[in-house]
């Protein structure tokens, strides 16, 4: 049947896209733990072995540097600081196993060293599990920093680079003349998380 057609594309769909959303406050459920909210979303992309999802959910948390995962899978969302936050949604967005995860201005909430630390995070869970990730920020060295590639979008026109140098070069888009850290992020290679230090 096509209600049945359009479950099975919508669990063959589901995992493939995740988000890492801006304001870690607002985007966890504030009356459910920690765990309580990993555990759905695990439960939801691996049915088959929801069973360890505790488990699974405690991996994650370690993969993204939090020190004590028993301890916050049982805390509230109100009861930890705003980075460690973002660091239970970027691993809630890596838990599906994606093929893509959309990472919406993911440090614009956050202070400036614990947005280092974010970007840092980001980069060597991209690089450990091959996940694409679309970057969205309106922070220029963040994009440069993070892309591979660069979409720039300007009065509703989006174009893209295949290298850096040649996003920063272009005239169109003005970045050469406001970009004071050029020479040192080096950026006709890939930039090494060491440049946000």
């Amino acid at each position: 049947s096509t209600h049945s057609a359009r479950n099975n594309r919508g669990n063959q769909n589901r995992g493939r896209i995740s988000l890492i959303p801006q304001d870690p406050m607002t985007s966890l459920n504030p009356v459910k733990r920690i765990g309580k909210q990993m555990s759905e979303i695990l439960k939801l992309a691996h049915p088959d072995s929801s069973h360890q999802t505790h488990k699974r959910a405690e991996q994650l948390l370690r993969e993204v540097k939090i020190k004590k995962p028993e301890q916050v899978l049982q805390q509230y969302p109100h009861q930890l600081s705003g980075g460690m936050r973002q660091r239970v949604l970027i691993a809630m967005a890596f838990s599906t196993e994606p093929k893509l995860i959309v990472a919406d201005e993911p440090t614009t909430a956050l202070d400036v060293s614990v947005q280092r630390q974010v970007l840092r995070l980001i980069r060597d869970l991209q690089k450990n599990r091959g996940t694409t990730i679309l970057f969205v920020t309106h922070d220029l060295k963040e994009a440069l920093l993070m892309g591979d590639q660069i979409g720039y979008m300007r009065e509703g026109r989006l174009k893209v680079y295949e290298d850096k140098s040649a996003f920063v070069n272009d005239p169109e888009t003005g970045v050469q003349h406001e970009m004071d850290f050029w020479d040192d992020l080096k950026l006709k290679t890939a930039p090494e998380m060491s440049d946000l230090e």
